[in-house]
């Protein structure tokens, strides 16, 4: 697989923040609600799935490809269970903390192709065709 030479922008309308943040690279990065943080596509892609075609952003949803195979939009829900909050201790388990998380990861981060390096506020992200 490759990835373009071009930013993404990635808007977090919450309700989850994640804090210390979500780490690549030897690094933590924060995605704070209200704020779209400016990352290298292949970033996207580790931590959200996103990949760029044709200048779009695409993000399959599905859990699985067509081999049957799990996608890495589930890999990175996965990712996101560090506490157990499904696959931990069963006394640490808790189903409807995870399926917020899971609903926050796919409906409350918004994705654009950008030219910027900088982080955005919300209302210059919703300026950008």
């Amino acid at each position: 697989m490759t990835f373009p030479d071009c930013n993404i922008a990635v808007l977090n309308t919450g309700p989850v923040d994640p804090d210390p943040g979500m780490w690549y690279n030897g690094k933590a990065r924060r995605f704070p609600i209200g704020k779209a943080t400016i990352i290298p596509s292949i970033e996207a892609y580790f931590h959200f799935g996103v990949e760029v075609k044709d200048g779009k952003i695409v993000r399959d949803k599905a859990d699985r490809d067509k081999a049957g195979l799990q996608t890495q939009y589930a890999s990175c829900i996965a990712k996101l269970s560090p506490y157990g909050l499904i696959y931990g201790r069963e006394k640490d388990q808790n189903q409807a903390e995870f399926d917020a998380m899971r609903n926050w990861f796919s409906d409350g981060l918004r994705f654009k192709v950008v030219k910027a390096t900088k982080e955005l506020e919300e209302e210059e992200f919703q300026r950008i065709k």
